[in-house]
């Protein structure tokens, strides 16, 4: 009797162990098919990105617009937050009531509360 208890025990391990098994693959299944959406959301984006990119280079280059001009733009637009680092940082504004700095985006300044007066417009193209 004693050799069939354990006998049970140990399969209702086994099938508990198997269980989990199954449940820890599903998760990771999920998981990464979470991923791949992620993934081809913003694939898709880039993608309208690229092209949204393209057109308004060819756009510009149609009405005369020097490529040394466009390159001064871009550097504008990455030092607006303080860093030259290739990238489109926060913009950084200083607030009008306190004089502390925060990021644009915000609706108002997190230091005194006051409104953001000039917040900025993201075009529906970008996003």
């Amino acid at each position: 009797m004693l050799n069939i208890g354990r006998t049970l025990t140990a399969g209702h391990a086994v099938a508990t162990a198997a269980l989990k098994s199954d449940n820890d693959a599903t998760n990771r299944l999920a998981a990464a098919n979470d991923a791949r959406e992620a993934v081809q959301t913003q694939e898709a984006r880039l993608n309208r990105l690229t092209l949204l990119t393209v057109a308004l280079a060819e756009i510009l280059q149609e009405m005369g617009v020097s490529e040394e001009k466009i390159v001064a733009k871009m550097q504008e637009i990455d030092l607006r937050d303080g860093v030259k680092d290739g990238k489109v940082g926060a913009e950084i504004v200083t607030c009008d009531n306190c004089g502390q700095k925060y990021r644009a985006s915000h609706r108002q300044c997190m230091y005194c509360g006051i409104s953001n007066a000039n917040p900025p417009v993201i075009s529906p193209l970008l996003r």
